[in-house]
């Protein structure tokens, strides 16, 4: 979200809005997290087969890169003091490598340009975190959809994906800043209800409407 609209996160400071979601649908997809990583179904039948599809994920993952660790709800650190929660973690250390699933119980599709700055923010915290790790595979599956999107990542790559990231949070935290409303940003943004800029494009895209129907009365 802050890559796309770096203004969001001066509107949630500048308000003081809560980040954390209360909404049902946050709740839903937190009990689901938790089911795939305790390994104990749903008593519901849909979510318990979402949480299936998750796991013959997993499966399907594990043996294509030959994993042979696993760790779930691992928080990640970076330096600097920035970190991360990764949903699962899958290791194969004779291989220098990772991987990295993040879930996403959407019931939208997957949208790959906001997704790539997450798994790359990730991926650095990981080969942070674990010095022995040559190239990290970070994924989102959303179990809905069925839809995966996938990105491996270097550590030679390393420096480059850092300044992106901290350009990306220094514009998000001072300085001049754009808000660019767009559904990919908007839907989960705590500060929807308060920005300017999308009370700008409801007005906008509200008016020919309103004009058409007063014409129509008249």
């Amino acid at each position: 979200r802050l890559a796309l609209c770096s203004g969001s996160n001066r509107l949630i400071e500048a308000f003081g809005i809560k980040r954390e979601s209360t909404s049902e649908e946050a709740k839903w997809g937190d009990d689901l997290h938790t089911a795939v990583a305790s390994g104990v179904l749903p008593d519901n039948e849909h979510d318990a087969e979402l949480v299936e599809r998750c796991w013959d994920y997993r499966a399907s993952v594990a043996a294509k890169h030959e994993l042979k660790e696993f760790q779930y709800e691992r928080r990640l650190e970076y330096s600097g003091g920035r970190w991360g929660f990764a949903d699962m973690v899958g290791l194969n250390r004779q291989m220098a490598m990772g991987l990295i699933v993040d879930w996403k119980f959407y019931r939208n599709a997957i949208h790959r340009k906001t997704l790539w700055y997450q798994l790359a923010d990730l991926a650095l915290m990981l080969m942070s975190t674990e010095p022995w790790m040559q190239e990290v595979y970070a994924a989102a599956y959303n179990p809905i959809s069925q839809e995966e999107y996938i990105e491996c990542f270097h550590r030679k790559e390393a420096q480059v994906l850092e300044k992106i990231i901290l350009h990306v949070l220094a514009e998000s935290s001072g300085g001049p800043f754009e808000l660019k409303p767009q559904y990919a940003v908007c839907r989960y943004c705590p500060a929807l209800s308060r920005c300017p800029a999308v009370h700008t494009e409801v007005k906008r895209n509200l008016a020919p409407l309103l004009r058409k129907d007063f014409s129509q009365a008249t």
